[in-house]
């Protein structure tokens, strides 16, 4: 490792240790990094995804908005009012899905192998979110758009 600060250079060679306090098998430490590695690679897609829901979310409400006292076609109005719900169920099952990834945090301030159920809501988040991005992506592609034109 070299380290620079006020003009001079240092380089050396570290070695990183596991706490010596810590007792744990290898194995199990292999298991947890491996489910941390998984969260932390989910959690990207769950934050891209739960602030484009929540834009869309303020973006729709001030379309019904300016919709509520206005003489716009009922056809628009209901599709605003569709989208709003939709939104919403999108927001909510994000909320439920990325619960397996939050489990992380336990998994993270543990010393331990991860347990079944912190696997299991892992993998459940992994087989759920897919789904909810490819519809909010749907929201996003088409139907947001389609809501602009009848605008």
């Amino acid at each position: 490792m070299t380290v620079a600060a006020g003009g001079s250079t240092q380089a050396t060679d570290i070695e990183v240790r596991l706490d010596p306090r810590v007792e744990i098998e290898q194995a199990d430490l292999l298991a947890r990094q491996e489910a941390l590695m998984s969260a932390y690679a989910l959690a990207k897609p769950m934050y891209e995804a739960t602030r484009a829901v929540r834009q869309l979310v303020g973006q729709v409400g001030e379309v019904r908005k300016l919709l509520e006292d206005s003489d716009a076609p009922e056809e628009v109005k209901k599709e605003a009012s569709e989208l709003s719900t939709e939104l919403s169920r999108l927001q909510r099952e994000l909320a439920t899905a990325g619960a397996g990834a939050r489990g992380a945090f336990g998994i993270e301030g543990s010393t331990t192998r991860p347990t079944a159920d912190q696997l299991w809501g892992l993998e459940r988040s992994w087989e759920q979110v897919p789904s909810i991005i490819e519809n909010l992506n749907t929201m996003i592609t088409d139907r947001v758009p389609a809501l602009n034109r009848m605008l």
